[in-house]
């Protein structure tokens, strides 16, 4: 009978645990025969935040010897202002000499406020998620020009050459080595750069000194007019805000056609309206009410005006046709499916007119009968379209998206053809030429082996014996028939030609 007073004695110091909690800066020990973490808190009478940790869990079961964590969590939003560093870029300027340079714009930080969620944990910030973050001011880069001037051998030029290289308008007449800026604030979008119809004036866009970016406010763009024939001549404005595309009805009449900024990609919405104005008089006069009648009409149609400037020719994504400006008249010449780019872009058709005004030449998107998803193909190929609506024929097949035909005075074709055309939206493509009926094609540029343009362009001479293309952001000229190649420019900023 002494046996079970021992043995209850025994047992009663089996039933104490030993532990030590670790909590607000503090270590508690104390013996414990609670059966979980979450017990042993409570009767401690320590009080736990809904963000607070404990290590072990509240759950898991009391050792003999343990220590416990309680760790204090909190959030709080926090406003930081960060400098946003601006970049550099370098220019090669062919109106500098060689070997000078100098700074065109001072590159100034910008600021944005970013609201950061921190996580504190007994004190310490241990994450870090940003919640928001709106900017105050853009960066401005800066810009550094390098002189190019001397670096070509000067080639003759019939006639006069306009680009637009590294936002800037320059002009090349009868001889490359003459070339010269026009402007030089660096900021033509290249939406609109057309010669009037006496060659002296150049039409142009430029983007807007308020915003300018997505979602910013403030037009989009601006038209200037600047003469081309003296030196020095400062730019013009217009009086017409918001344009996608303009081109010159006579000496003192434009034709445009207008978008609004929105606040979402791709940062317009375009109206697809075409309107007339008196340069003179500022009076504007809206002659095609806005078209939506084709798919995603909000990016904007192509428009190419004929060169008796009395019809003009529209393509959206989806529709090819063209409209009587005296009557208003609207004709549809072709229809094929959306090109479905999968992207934050709108493909729309690259096209011209025959100097004869018959037929049109253009880059449709045409996938063989009974493809079984039309939208999702990448065939694309060159098309003469009849104006009259009697015929449409294929010139040229599997070119690329990106084919940009152009017709020659004298009735030869030009086209890029990709050098990949089932991923015709990244190739590289080759300039060939061809007769009006698609026989005799050729190469012409880059020789073989080289590689291609990736900003396929093609402007012809009066005599439709040379071209001039765009390679690498340089002018190029090139014979059409010896197939010779000479560098025009070395800046490697060109967008965009036209040659007179």
């Amino acid at each position: 009978m002494a046996l079970l007073p021992l043995l209850a004695a025994c047992g009663a110091r089996t039933a104490d645990k030993l532990v030590v909690i670790e909590v607000d800066g503090l270590r508690i020990e104390r013996q414990t025969r609670a059966a979980t973490v979450g017990e042993v808190l409570a009767e401690s009478n320590i009080q736990r935040g809904t963000l607070d940790r404990v290590v072990p869990d509240l759950n898991d079961p009391i050792d003999r010897v343990m220590r416990i964590s309680v760790i204090r969590v909190r959030e709080e939003q926090v406003d930081e202002q960060r400098v946003v560093p601006f970049s550099r870029r370098l220019l090669r300027d062919e109106a500098m000499a060689d070997g000078l340079s100098r700074i065109l714009q001072l590159g100034v930080n910008g600021h944005e406020d970013q609201t950061f969620n921190v996580v504190y944990e007994n004190g310490a910030e241990t994450a870090r998620d940003l919640v928001s973050q709106h900017t105050i001011e853009l960066p401005r880069e800066e810009i550094i020009l390098i002189g190019a001037k001397g670096l070509l051998r000067s080639v003759q030029l019939p006639g006069t050459v306009l680009y637009i290289s590294n936002g800037n308008a320059w002009l090349m007449r009868d001889v490359s080595g003459t070339k010269r800026p026009l402007t030089f604030s660096g900021d033509l979008d290249g939406r609109v750069f057309v010669v009037a119809p006496d060659g002296n004036r150049l039409l142009l866009s430029r983007r807007s000194s308020v915003g300018g970016a997505v979602g910013a406010v403030g037009p989009l763009n601006s038209l200037w007019l600047i003469d081309t024939r003296f030196v020095g001549e400062s730019p013009v404005e217009v009086g017409v805000d918001n344009v996608l595309y303009a081109d010159w009805l006579n000496s003192n009449q434009l034709l445009f056609s207008t978008a609004e900024r929105t606040t979402g990609a791709p940062g317009w919405k375009a109206h697809n309206d075409l309107v007339m104005f008196d340069i003179g008089t500022k009076a504007s006069q809206l002659v095609i009410a806005p078209l939506t009648h084709f798919s995603y009409a909000f990016w904007g149609a192509n428009f190419i005006l004929a060169p008796d400037r009395k019809r003009i020719v529209y393509a959206g994504a989806d529709e090819l046709g063209f409209i009587d400006l005296p009557t208003g008249k609207r004709t549809v010449l072709q229809k094929f499916p959306v090109y479905q780019t999968m992207a934050g872009w709108v493909w729309t058709p690259d096209l011209a007119w025959s100097p004869d005004m018959r037929h049109l030449i253009a880059t449709l998107h045409v996938p063989p009968p009974g493809t079984p998803l039309p939208e999702s193909s990448s065939k694309f190929d060159v098309w003469a379209v009849n104006t009259a609506g009697a015929f449409a024929a294929q010139l040229a097949t599997d070119t690329g998206m990106f084919a940009n035909p152009s017709w020659s005075n004298q009735g030869r074709i030009a086209y890029a053809q990709a050098h990949q055309p089932q991923q015709s939206a990244d190739s590289e493509y080759d300039l060939w030429v061809m007769n009006v009926d698609g026989s005799n094609k050729q190469r012409v540029y880059p020789a073989q082996g080289e590689h291609g343009m990736t900003n396929p362009q093609a402007a012809w001479s009066a005599d439709g014996r040379q071209l001039i293309v765009l390679q690498d952001g340089n002018l190029i000229l090139v014979d059409a028939a010896t197939k010779v190649a000479s560098q025009l420019t070395a800046d490697g900023g060109g967008t965009q030609l036209r040659w007179r």
